[in-house]
């Protein structure tokens, strides 16, 4: 069942409208999906070098999107933590989550090759595919805050032990998932790479799901760079600490911070590989 509607639901139909007038001044020859995708593809094609997206434009372009997302698919608007204003529980999937504001950073990424209608026709099939996945009986998951409060404090071999759990959690979810088995090697790491990129727009993955892919990729490095998970004092999940003399890695917050930020570059076993180069970095400048 999708969340009850707040007052996001209202203002994103109000910035929805302001769109909809938008558009009515840039193409005479209809509204609607290829109407928005053309004038998009105008203003983009006759934008300079160094010309940004317009703030307001783009929160109105989100919410039409959003809207259009929600009156056919079904859903309701939440302010989700990790990746802001989304369309929650769409297509009857209690897990799923469109992301409008990712939508708008492609088309304006992209101009004319990010295809809106293309993009729209996809989804039916997508949900369809994840309602299969989830009529499959999934064990409950901790909530970040228990899941935190039991990590908490842990001590060093504990704090192993529980990374190597929650890196094992990951790969069986993976297993489930995509039938293959998530080797711990850069390999798998640019895996999941690949796989996380593939929900910056249409998301179907949870907190924890999240923070178990950032004990996988802290395993990873500790696999092949050694390292000491320090849980001793955890504030919050992101600053699960694998811990070297020179420097303290976060590979929790770094998963965290790539499905909030959504970087185009920047791949995550290139995170993995500048374990070695830091860490000398550091010695040569105590």
């Amino acid at each position: 069942m999708a969340p009850p509607a707040t007052d996001l639901a209202g203002a994103a139909s109000e910035a929805a409208a302001r769109f909809d007038v938008w558009l009515a001044s840039k193409r005479a020859d209809g509204s609607g999906m290829e109407g928005a995708d053309g004038a998009l593809n105008d203003l983009l094609a006759a934008a300079k070098p160094g010309d940004g997206l317009h703030e307001v434009l783009g929160n109105d372009l989100a919410a039409w999107l959003g809207e259009t997302v929600r009156r056919a698919q079904g859903g309701a608007w939440q302010d989700h933590p990790f990746y802001g204003s989304v369309i929650a529980a769409p297509g009857d999937i209690p897990i799923g989550r469109v992301i409008p504001a990712a939508i708008v950073e492609r088309k304006f990424a992209a101009g004319a090759k990010y295809s809106l209608p293309t993009f729209f026709a996809t989804l039916e099939s997508r949900f369809a595919a994840e309602r299969k996945r989830a009529a499959a009986p999934v064990a409950a998951a901790p909530s970040v805050d228990d899941l935190t409060a039991r990590l908490r404090g842990l001590s060093a071999a504990e704090a192993s032990a529980a990374a190597i759990e929650k890196a094992n959690l990951w790969r069986s979810w993976w297993k489930a998932r995509t039938r293959a088995d998530l080797p711990v090697t850069l390999l798998g790491v640019r895996e999941v790479d690949g796989f996380l990129r593939s929900h910056y727009v249409v998301n179907f993955l949870d907190e924890v799901d999240l923070i178990q892919a950032g004990f996988f990729l802290g395993e990873v490095c500790r696999g092949l760079f050694q390292g000491d998970w320090d849980l001793r004092d955890l504030p919050s999940m992101d600053r699960a600490a694998l811990h070297y003399p020179e420097l303290d890695y976060y590979p929790v917050g770094r998963i965290l911070k790539m499905m909030s930020e959504r970087p185009e570059g920047s791949q995550l076993d290139e995170y993995v590989r500048l374990i070695p180069s830091a860490r000398k970095e550091l010695r040569r400048s105590k």
